[in-house]
Formats: structure tokens, C-alpha cells, sequence
């Protein structure tokens, strides 16, 4: 009756194949998970060899089998981020920002979230290209390359206060004293929420009546002041290069040398002005006249403006001397009922050299104006030698020179027209800020 023996034989038999099964499982496991893995290195290394050979979309495919039959998270990652490669080469953009994308899920590293933000960037997608360079400034944040892409970023985003402080931190870690001058009149540009001027202009020729006003701002046939302000409206126009701004301004016509306002034409205006193109420098205005004076109008005044130009200021890669051109085109109306009608422009070509912080611009010019009031039509084209002083003022390391003061010289030599003027010396003496 005893039957322990037998009992323990069968428990242990029974014990010992349960394990057995156990480790068949556990060996086929091993087993089919190296195979696995040598199949995925040995896709990856065809893929190599192919590349290598300038078959890329083979590489391509082979490299997507490596990477999903692989265990190891290193190599996945690197199959990763040689696909974004391939897909770039292949002008694939958004395969490889998808490939870029999830190797840094695996594990983000400055490089690969660089190469992230310029693949999004290709694709026009600024948001992500936002946020993979600003995770890549957490990694290195000493990257004057990526501080300078995430200030041009924010600003194509128009998220101003960013792109001041990344453009910062850009020109802090640069080394490269031109770039950095590039980067200053970024930071002053972005800044600019308020400009203006006062200008005073003598002509010895000046026999327009004292009391009467012309309104452009650069072609004037009388001696005259002008003080304007500017303030930029915080309203999106999706661009930084599209703006709309209120303006004041006074103007008053000058009688011999004093720069007083002659009396009975003391001028006032307040009005709107929008740059509806980012590209283009045109100007709209709608201004509504204020008389103070006792020849001064109350009035409505509409106006177009158009300029370009170039070597406004020492250009980042001329030390010394450079070509300065500058084209102007203005058209204004004033009045509702009969408007008077005013067009004027100016082309004057030169060059600007520096001495200290002293700016010289010798040129010549030609500059024409037109108009047509309830007295009549009148015309003028003049031109001639000019000089400029320019002393700029008001930069610091972060910020280019945010004011000018100038002084120009220049002998008009009246080439035709019904205008009174004979031609001679003008002064113009002005500020801009």
C-alpha cells in the first residue's frame, strides 16, 4: 500500500518536461530574436554597399527593413537618420522630416534635431522648424547658428520679443564682427515701433510765396521745416515687413535765414499709413490737414510713395567706401471736391565713405516736381552736385544706430520747367530717429 516512490517519480517527471518546454520556448525566443537582428544589420550593410554604388533607392528600401526588424535602439536611430539623409538627397523633404523626426523620438541630439529644423524649414513648415531648433538650443545653447536661425524664424512668425532675444544671444556667441553688424540692424529693425525726423530746408532760389506749402517729403522748391512722427499699430499683417502706423506732422515755410516758421503758415496734419508689400517699399497714406495757421489748410491729403535704394549706411562687408543709389517717387491729392494734384521724384547716385564715425556721400542727382492746383500747373526738373555729412548715433553691442543726424549740400542747376526757381544753394540740415 505504500505509494510514495511511484507518486514522486510521477510528479517528477511530469516537473522535469515542464521545464524542458520552458526552455525550448525561451531558446526559440533567443533564437528568432538574433536572427532578427542579423537580418536587419545585414539589410542595412546591402544598403551601404548599394549606396555606395549610387543606387539609392535600394538603399532606401533596404534601410527601412533594417530599421524595422531592428532591436537595438542605437542602430535604429542611426538607419533613422540616414534615411532623412537619403530622402534629402532624393528631394523627398517630407520623408526625410518624418525619418528626422523619429530618430530624435528615439533620442534627440542637437545635430539631428538641426537637421529636423532645416528639413521643416524646406517644406515651408516654420512651427516645427521653430521647435526642433529651440530644443537644440536647450542642448547647446552656446550655437550662435541656431540662436541666428531661431531669431530669423520668430521673425518670418512675427513673434518680435523671440527674435530680439535670439538675435542677441546670436550676436554674444558670434565671432564673425560682420555678421554681427547684420544682426544689430536686425535687432534695431524689429525694435522700431517708433520713427520719425525734423528736417529744415534754406534755397537761396526760394521766390514761391513764403506762406505756401509744399507737402512731399524729399522734393521741395521752397524753403520750409518739417517735424513727423511715427508709431507702429500692433496689428498682423502677416509679415514684420507689412506694418500700419499713425503719423503727426507740422510744417511751416522758412522766410530768409531763420529756421522760425514764417507767420500765417504753420501747418498741422494727422493721419494712417500701411506698407501693404513686404518686398516692396511703397507707401499709402490718408492724412487729414489741420490748419494753424492762417494760410494753412483744413483739408483731406491722400498719398503714394515709392523708393529703393541701396548704401543707405556702411553696407557689413565694404570697411570703407560703396556704392550708394537711391530712387524716389512720390504722388499725392489733396482736397475732395477739385484736389490738387502733386507728383515729385529723385534719383541721386553716389558713394559713401567713412572717417570715425563721420559718413561722407558725395553725389549727383536729378529731381523733378509737378503739380496742379486752382492756380495752375506748374513743373520743375533740376539737378546737380550734392554732399552729405552723416553722423550716426545711438548704437550699442546689441542694437545698430537708431538715430542720424545729416547735412546736405548741394547746387541745383534748374534744367527746365515753369517753376520760378533759377537754381543755387540749398541746406538741408535734418535728424531721423
Amino acid at each position: 500500500m505504500n505509494k510514495g516512490p511511484k507518486s514522486f517519480s510521477r510528479q517528477s517527471c511530469c516537473l522535469i518536461i515542464c521545464w524542458w518546454f520552458c526552455f525550448i520556448y525561451w531558446s526559440c525566443g533567443l533564437l528568432a530574436q538574433s536572427q532578427s537582428s542579423e537580418s536587419a544589420q545585414s539589410a542595412a550593410q546591402q544598403a551601404y554597399d548599394a549606396l555606395s554604388l549610387g543606387y539609392k533607392e535600394y538603399a532606401v528600401a533596404r534601410l527601412l527593413y533594417a530599421m524595422e526588424h531592428e532591436g537595438n535602439t542605437q542602430r535604429r536611430r542611426q538607419y533613422a537618420l540616414d534615411l532623412g539623409h537619403l530622402y534629402n538627397a532624393l528631394q523627398i523633404p517630407k520623408k526625410a522630416l518624418a525619418m528626422f523626426q523619429a530618430a530624435n523620438a528615439l533620442s534627440a541630439k542637437a545635430d539631428s534635431l538641426k537637421a529636423e529644423g532645416y528639413t521643416a524649414l524646406a517644406i515651408g513648415d516654420k512651427i516645427t522648424a521653430a521647435s526642433a531648433f529651440s530644443r537644440a538650443a536647450l542642448i547647446n545653447p552656446d550655437d550662435a547658428l541656431v540662436h541666428r536661425q531661431l531669431g530669423y524664424l520668430y521673425r518670418a512668425l512675427e513673434n518680435r520679443n523671440m527674435a530680439i532675444i535670439h538675435f542677441r544671444h546670436a550676436i554674444d556667441l558670434s565671432s564673425d564682427e560682420q555678421e554681427k553688424s547684420h544682426l544689430r540692424k536686425e535687432v534695431r529693425a524689429l525694435g522700431h515701433n517708433f520713427w520719425g525726423g525734423v528736417s529744415l530746408l534754406w534755397r537761396t532760389d526760394a521766390n514761391i510765396p513764403p506762406e505756401t506749402l509744399r507737402f512731399g517729403d524729399r522734393v521741395l522748391s521752397q524753403s520750409q521745416g518739417i517735424w513727423e512722427g511715427n508709431l507702429r499699430l500692433p496689428l498682423s499683417l502677416g509679415s514684420p515687413d507689412r506694418w500700419i502706423a499713425g503719423f503727426s506732422r507740422i510744417l511751416w515755410s522758412i522766410d530768409g535765414a531763420s529756421p522760425l516758421p514764417q507767420s500765417h503758415s504753420l501747418q498741422g496734419g494727422v493721419g494712417l499709413k500701411i506698407k501693404p508689400l513686404a518686398r516692396w517699399n511703397l507707401v499709402l497714406g490718408a492724412e487729414r490737414l489741420i490748419a494753424i495757421g492762417d494760410f494753412a489748410r483744413n483739408d483731406w491729403l491722400g498719398r503714394a510713395s515709392i523708393s529703393f535704394g541701396g548704401g543707405f549706411e556702411q553696407p557689413t562687408h565694404q570697411p570703407s567706401s560703396w556704392l550708394y543709389w537711391s530712387i524716389y517717387g512720390d504722388m499725392a491729392a489733396i482736397g475732395l471736391d477739385r484736389p490738387d494734384l502733386q507728383a515729385s521724384g529723385e534719383f541721386r547716385l553716389g558713394t559713401g565713405m567713412t572717417f570715425g564715425r563721420l559718413v561722407v556721400t558725395p553725389h549727383g542727382f536729378i529731381s523733378g516736381l509737378w503739380q496742379d492746383d486752382i492756380v495752375g500747373q506748374s513743373s520743375l526738373i533740376e539737378g546737380g552736385p550734392a554732399l552729405t555729412l552723416a553722423v550716426p548715433l545711438g548704437g550699442n553691442k546689441h542694437k545698430a544706430d537708431l538715430y542720424q543726424l545729416d547735412l546736405t549740400l548741394s547746387y541745383r542747376l534748374k534744367m527746365i520747367g515753369s517753376s520760378r526757381n533759377k537754381g543755387g544753394l540749398s541746406i538741408l540740415l535734418s535728424l531721423r530717429y
